[in-house]
């Protein structure tokens, strides 16, 4: 089967920032709620939080994988290179 997504070079300079990009923007989506659980941390807090900030909260669990991934972290080395 031909891999016709998968990339097979470096990504660019350019791509290199996505994961960057993407945690300010999941921070400046949950800064409301970051400020709520400083000023109350409770387990409803929390899940309030997940449940409405979704994309934001997978965006930070993934954030270590993505930034392995395009190459900013280069003193860990995935398996698969």
């Amino acid at each position: 089967m031909l891999d016709l997504f998968r990339r097979k070079s470096k990504p660019a300079f350019k791509d290199k920032f996505l994961p960057v990009i993407l945690l300010i923007l999941a921070f400046w989506d949950l800064r409301t709620e970051l400020y709520l659980l400083l000023d109350h941390l409770t387990l409803t807090s929390i899940f309030y939080a997940i449940r409405h900030h979704t994309l934001a909260v997978v965006v930070l669990i993934s954030s270590p994988s993505l930034l392995v991934k395009y190459g900013l972290f280069n003193n860990f080395h995935s398996p698969n290179q």
